[in-house]
């Protein structure tokens, strides 16, 4: 479930493009950068005018990819404060700068294209694809060679890399309120999930990603990369007052941000409020 970005080794070479796993280690893996090689490749293929799945583009992916910048320019919604609360963070100057960004960049149709992204890159027109890492399994039989990168980052200023994981496709086990001895229940799921740890992530890892899907040493050290800097939004995942849901369709339309996130407040503060009450009830 965490966001990376594949990209086309082979129209890397046509274009004369710089190498992503060099920008990646030299801090210069950035929005504007990645930009930069999308509008190189992006063309209309056929002539009709108009950019289509039948077109060459720039980012092949879907709306999550929204999302998985905002993360990546080290900007999530929420974060936990000192009293070990969440809080909606976003808003400063820097948030702002960053989602005024990823507005005017990658929401241009010529460059990004938001459906079909495996289809079209599978094919070889498109030279980067956003998606889960799991996805990586996908294109195993993809005849361009292609390696695995983090999401850019806003800006070189930025200290480092952040990784989107995507909260509904994590998967959590609850116990029910009726359960006879939730306390063994507990010590049952954590052990399973230690044991987990242990033993079938490193085979997911090690086997299907790795043995399977990524084809080059160096993807190995961008996949260890990506996986030490994974970011949990809170925000994304309770969705208050269904402001975050909304957020892809507003960056994708070039929304202002400031005036819908105050007409929002309210609602959200209150929605964490209830949230956190429920808690500390049940744990009552």
């Amino acid at each position: 479930a965490i966001w990376v970005y594949m990209f086309n080794k082979n129209m890397l070479k046509d274009f004369n493009l710089e190498d992503p796993y060099e920008l990646v280690k030299n801090g210069k893996w950035t929005f504007d950068k990645s930009y930069e090689m999308m509008e190189a490749v992006a063309a209309d293929l056929d002539g009709d005018g108009k950019f289509t799945d039948a077109d060459r583009f720039g980012l092949a992916t879907h709306n999550v990819n929204y999302y998985a910048l905002l993360i990546g320019g080290g900007e999530p919604l929420a974060e936990i404060g000192n009293n070990g609360s969440p809080s909606i963070t976003a808003g400063d100057d820097r948030f702002t700068a960053v989602y005024d960004k990823i507005s005017s960049l990658f929401g241009k149709d010529n460059y990004s294209l938001m459906e079909y992204e495996g289809k079209v890159f599978m094919e070889g027109r498109a030279l980067l694809c956003g998606q889960v890492m799991a996805c990586v399994r996908l294109f195993r039989e993809m005849e361009d060679d292609f390696g695995i990168i983090p999401v850019p980052k806003y800006d070189e200023a930025q200290s480092q890399y952040y990784s989107y994981v995507i909260p509904y496709d994590v998967f959590a086990a609850s116990i029910p309120i009726t359960s006879k001895d939730p306390e063994m229940t507990g010590t049952v799921l954590q052990t399973m999930a230690i044991l987990s740890d242990y033993y079938i992530t490193p085979a997911y890892y090690d086997v299907t990603i790795q043995g399977k899907g990524l084809r080059d040493e160096e993807s190995l050290e961008m996949l260890d990369l990506i996986r030490d800097t994974t970011v949990y939004d809170l925000a994304m995942m309770y969705n208050w007052a269904s402001f975050a849901g909304n957020l892809a369709t507003d960056l994708q339309n070039q929304k202002e941000f400031a005036s819908n996130y105050k007409r929002k407040q309210k609602a959200i503060d209150k929605e964490i409020q209830k949230m956190i009450d429920n808690f500390s009830n049940n744990q009552n």
